[in-house]
Formats: structure tokens, sequence, C-alpha cells
């Protein structure tokens, strides 16, 4: 899947950009469904992740108190 979306990033001309990586689009597109309403498991499980404290770290959300 990783070499597929490489493939697309270099096509669209953004491969050769310093903050755009399959990772990062991979956690926009978790962050936005998160932001669009979804339940952070649900994030979770649709952006692949193993735990609900990695995905929170992926997309950004500080979802713990401190």
């Amino acid at each position: 899947m990783v070499n597929a979306i490489g493939a697309v990033l270099k096509f669209a001309g953004l491969a050769d950009e310093a903050d755009v990586r399959p990772a990062s689009l991979r956690n926009w597109a978790g962050r936005r469904l998160f932001d669009d309403g979804m339940p952070i498991q649900d994030v979770a499980r649709r952006m692949g992740s193993r735990s609900l404290d990695g995905a929170a770290e992926d997309i950004g959300l500080n979802w713990r108190p401190t």
C-alpha cells in the first residue's frame, strides 16, 4: 500500500516535498475522519493502528488529560 501511495505522490508532483510522505497522508486522512465526527476507536481501526494512543498521536490529538 505504501508503494502505491508513493507512486501517487510522485505522479502528483509531491514526492519531493519534505513534509509529504505516505504516513503523513494517512495521518491527515485520519484527522479528517476524526474532525468530521468519527470516534477515535473507528479512526484507529480505519488507519490500521494497533492502539488508540498510537492513532491519537498520529493524528495530533491530545485526548488524555495532562
